[in-house]
């Protein structure tokens, strides 16, 4: 229903964003609906009205009214909902930037460190910070209970915001594709249960005090070339791979990986056709050692390195011993050999996974003292004293055992000893070998019960 038809015509309207001095309209076709577009037929109306949301954001007080829903409720074109701010996207993203701008010229001018608010706001659609024209130094801003409902850039290859003052994310949700790549954050950042739909760049960051996730789900973000030994992580949500955490960063790994693995091998070109516009970080090289994907396996590794200090920093043992383990496993598939051939690495994963895991390294030991004596069996003993006993085959398999855990031991008079030259070697592999993996259990042992 449109109150202004029994209006007299023309007539002055106003409306604190477009008219704020009245706008005279001549018949009731063209003021029909504007009411519900924050339109008055009262000036005094005009600023007395406030925002519905003024209450809980009181920063909005003073906002211009762009939109009275059914329930006679009134709306500021920051809280607006989506798509009843009655301007156009970019028309608001400019006035989101100008907000901005505003506060770091009144800093500048006044030596002041005022927050820039825009608690609770409902942003349009696509956003880019990154303006032409404006500055890329940014006070410190409040994005709390913010929606943003598109893609969001505070960062690029080229460009990036320089946050001088703190930033808050708390409550926060991204609809779309978040890019913090390069930023800079000059003071704390919080993400206190902020909602990630979309993938999130938060690479190559700068981070000059702290930034800290808590309660969020990290399953999207990367974080390459970003120092994590800055970063708090509290009740976060990892991405999970054979039931360990892990970062997104290796999770793309594998996504790397299956791309080259589906790929036809062109044995004539030597290289792989890699799909550019859906993994556009990578480059053709020669399968399977190609640089870049080196590289990013090397990056990743790091961030479990930083992962494991920040760990022994804080004396979280638990954290060590699970940033420790991904750490190595980083630096075994960093390289072809040390991932599919027999090398120490891959020995003191298989052994003890890394002298994380007391279970798998018992397993071994006991694999090892079991196929050994089984071996003796084979090989033959026989007895040092009288009476003289000879052991050939697997009849007697408790006295294999108990000579193997002699030679273990390094007992100077073992009750039996190998017939055979190739036995005689095999003492001095089970000597090794056992002594090896009993460090290795112990290791182990103590890691698990100290963290």
């Amino acid at each position: 229903m449109d109150e202004y038809n029994y209006q007299e015509y023309p007539r002055v309207l106003y409306h604190g964003l477009f008219a704020p001095k009245g706008h005279p309209f001549q018949s009731a076709e063209e003021t029909e609906g504007l009411d519900r577009q924050g339109w008055f037929d009262n000036l005094a109306l005009l600023h007395k009205t406030k925002c519905c949301k003024a209450d809980k954001y009181d920063w909005c007080l003073n906002k211009p009214i762009v939109y009275k829903d059914s329930d006679d409720k009134y709306y500021c074109l920051f809280h607006a909902p989506k798509g009843q701010k009655n301007v156009s996207l970019e028309a608001f993203n400019e006035i989101i930037i100008d907000e901005i701008q505003k506060i770091k010229i009144s800093n500048d001018v006044n030596k002041l460190k005022q927050t820039c608010n825009f608690d609770g706001t409902i942003f349009e659609g696509d956003i880019n910070f990154l303006k032409k024209g404006f500055s890329n130094i940014f006070p410190g801003i409040n994005f709390s209970n913010a929606t943003f409902n598109g893609e969001t850039d505070f960062g690029s290859d080229n460009d990036f915001i320089i946050f001088t003052g703190e930033v808050f994310f708390s409550d926060t949700i991204f609809n779309g594709k978040v890019d913090f790549s390069g930023v800079e954050f000059s003071q704390n950042a919080y993400f206190f249960n902020s909602n990630f739909k979309d993938e999130v760049d938060f690479t190559l960051v700068s981070i000059k005090e702290t930034v800290r996730f808590e309660g969020v789900d990290l399953s999207k973000i990367m974080f390459a070339d970003t120092d994590l030994r800055k970063v708090d992580f509290i009740n976060c949500t990892f991405r999970k791979r054979n039931g360990c955490e892990i970062l997104y960063d290796e999770s793309k790994l594998y996504e790397e990986e299956n791309l080259f693995t589906a790929r036809n091998w062109d044995k004539t070109a030597g290289f792989l056709e890699i799909v550019k516009e859906k993994y556009n970080s990578l480059r053709i090289y020669d399968h399977p050692d190609y640089p870049e994907y080196k590289q990013n396996i090397n990056k990743v590794e790091k961030l479990y390195r930083q992962l494991k200090q920040k760990g022994k920093e804080e004396h979280n043992e638990p954290e060590v011993s699970k940033w420790y383990y991904k750490e190595k496993e980083m630096f075994r598939r960093s390289s072809h050999w040390r991932r599919f051939l027999p090398g120490i690495t891959t020995l003191y994963r298989f052994s003890s996974g890394y002298g994380e895991e007391p279970a798998r390294a018992g397993l071994m030991l006991l694999f090892l003292l079991v196929s050994i004596s089984l071996l003796f069996g084979l090989a033959g003993l026989h007895s040092t004293q009288p009476p003289a006993i000879k052991i050939q085959g697997l009849k007697d398999f408790s006295k294999l055992l108990l000579s193997t855990l002699q030679y273990a031991l390094f007992e100077r008079n073992p009750d039996f000893m190998p017939d055979t030259l190739w036995g005689k070697y095999l003492k001095i592999i089970a000597r090794i070998l056992i002594s090896l993996q009993t460090v290795l259990f112990a290791l182990a042992v103590r890691n698990r019960f100290r963290r």
